[in-house]
C-alpha cells in the first residue's frame, strides 16, 4: 500500500526578510534566495515514514513546481521517501492554491493506489492552508486537518485519529481507505538524513510529469485555472524612529509624554 506525501518547496524563512515582489506580476522574486522543504512537509514525512517502518507502506512523496524543486524532492528521499514525482512545465505557472490542488489530485488519481494522503497544515511563504483540504475535495475522501495522533489499524485496515478543534478533544475513526491528513510543524521532530542516505538520494531519478501525463485539463492548471487574482501588491516596512532622551527626571518625563501625544498612543 502507498502513502503519499505533499511536499511544497519554498524559500528559506531565514531569508524571508530579502525577498522581493515583482511589481508586474505581483510574485515573489524567488531567485538568488535558498528553498527549503517546508517546514509542516518535513513533519508530513516524518508520519509517513513511521508507518512504512511499522507497516511495510511504500511513501511517495509529491509536488509541483519548476524543475529546482528536484532538490527539496531529493531531500524527501534521503529521509526515507521510496519515490518522488515532480509535477512541471509551463502550464502549471501562476497557479494559485485552487489550480495547484487540481493538479496534484490529478498526478494522485493517476498513482491510483493509495492508502492515505499527508500533508503540511500550512506552507509558509503562502499560509493560506487551503491546498490540502481542497486536494481532499478534489479527491472525495475523508479530510481531517491539525491532527494530533494517527494509528493505523492492519488487521481491520483502519485509522484512529485525534486533534484539537477550538480547544475540544476530538477523537476519529476512518473506517474507509483512504484519506487525507494534515499535520502542523510541531507534530514532531524530523530527522536529518544521514550522509549515506544523501548521497544515495541524489543520485536517484526524480519521476516528471507534465499536463499530459496526468489527463489534466490545461484551463483547470496555472494561471487559467486561477480564480484568484493579485491586483495589488504593498511592501510593508517597519520603521522605528529613534528618540534619546537626555535631562532631569521631569524634563524626561515631560519629554517622554509629549512624544506618546505627538504619535498618538494615548
Amino acid at each position: 500500500m502507498n502513502i503519499i506525501v505533499l511536499v511544497k518547496q519554498i524559500p528559506d524563512s531565514e531569508y524571508f526578510s530579502k525577498l522581493q515582489l515583482d511589481p508586474v506580476k505581483h510574485t515573489l522574486i524567488r531567485e538568488g534566495i535558498p528553498a527549503v522543504i517546508n517546514p509542516a512537509d518535513k513533519c508530513a514525512i516524518e508520519l509517513a515514514i513511521s508507518f512504512k517502518k511499522h507497516h511495510n507502506f511504500k511513501v511517495i512523496a509529491v509536488s509541483m513546481g519548476p524543475e529546482a524543486t528536484k532538490n527539496s524532492l531529493k531531500e524527501a528521499i534521503a529521509m526515507g521517501c521510496d519515490e518522488a514525482i515532480l509535477i512541471t512545465g509551463k502550464e502549471f505557472a501562476g497557479a494559485d492554491t485552487l489550480a495547484t490542488s487540481y493538479a496534484l489530485s490529478q498526478a494522485i488519481i493517476k498513482i491510483h493506489s493509495y492508502s492515505m494522503v499527508i500533508a503540511g497544515n500550512v506552507a509558509l511563504d503562502g499560509s493560506t492552508g487551503q491546498t490540502p483540504i481542497q486536494v481532499g475535495e478534489f479527491l472525495d475522501i475523508p479530510t481531517i486537518t491539525n491532527i494530533n495522533s494517527l494509528s493505523y489499524h492492519k488487521v481491520d485496515n483502519t485509522a484512529d485519529i485525534s486533534r484539537i478543534f477550538r480547544g475540544v478533544e476530538q477523537h476519529m475513526k476512518v473506517e474507509e481507505m483512504p484519506f487525507l491528513v494534515t499535520v502542523s510543524q510541531n507534530f514532531n521532530k524530523p530527522h536529518l538524513p544521514s550522509v549515506v542516505d544523501i548521497i544515495k538520494a541524489s543520485k536517484k531519478d526524480i519521476v516528471t510529469w507534465g499536463i499530459r501525463d496526468i489527463n489534466a485539463d490545461k484551463n483547470q492548471c496555472g494561471i487559467k485555472g486561477s480564480p484568484t487574482k493579485t491586483i495589488s501588491t504593498t511592501i510593508y516596512k517597519n520603521e522605528r524612529e529613534k528618540i534619546v532622551i537626555i535631562g532631569a527626571d521631569k524634563d524626561a518625563v515631560k519629554i517622554f509624554v509629549d512624544n506618546i501625544k505627538k504619535w498618538l498612543i494615548v
